[in-house]
C-alpha cells in the first residue's frame, strides 16, 4: 500500500491511501488436449492428394487439393488424437499416429477411407 498527499486549496492536506493487488491464477479450462496437426500431408484416398494444415489451438483448418487438383477446405476441432471436419462434399474422422494419419469419411457417394504421411 503506498500513501500520497494532494494539498486542495486553503491549505489543507488530504491523504490519500491507495492499494494495487492483482492476483494472477491460472486460466481453468476444460478443454482437453488436441494433438498438432499443423504441416503439409501428402493424402491417398477420398480423392484428396495434399493437405496444408493449419492450427490454432484446437481449431484445426484443412486447405486439400484433390487429386483432380481442384481446392476444397475444411475446419475442425481436434480433440486429443482425432479431428473431425466437415467440407463441402466431405465429412471425415481422423486420427494421427506418428507422423501419419488414417480416417474414415462418408459423402454423397457413400464411406472411404483416407491415409497421410507429413512432408
Amino acid at each position: 500500500m503506498w500513501i500520497r498527499s494532494m494539498i486542495i486549496a486553503g491549505g489543507v492536506a488530504l491523504s490519500v491511501a491507495c492499494s494495487s493487488s492483482t492476483t494472477t491464477e491460472a486460466p481453468k479450462s476444460d478443454a482437453p488436449a488436441c494433438e498438432n496437426y499443423s504441416g503439409t500431408w501428402n493424402i491417398d484416398g477420398c480423392l484428396i492428394k495434399q493437405c496444408v494444415i493449419a492450427q490454432s489451438g484446437c481449431e484445426v483448418t484443412f486447405s486439400c487439393t484433390t487429386i483432380l487438383n481442384t481446392p476444397t477446405s475444411a475446419t475442425g476441432t481436434a480433440n486429443g488424437k482425432e479431428v473431425e471436419f466437415t467440407s463441402s462434399d466431405l465429412h471425415c474422422t481422423i486420427a494421427t499416429a506418428g507422423k501419419g494419419l488414417a480416417g474414415n469419411c462418408t459423402n454423397e457417394a457413400g464411406a472411404c477411407q483416407l491415409t497421410g504421411s507429413l512432408l
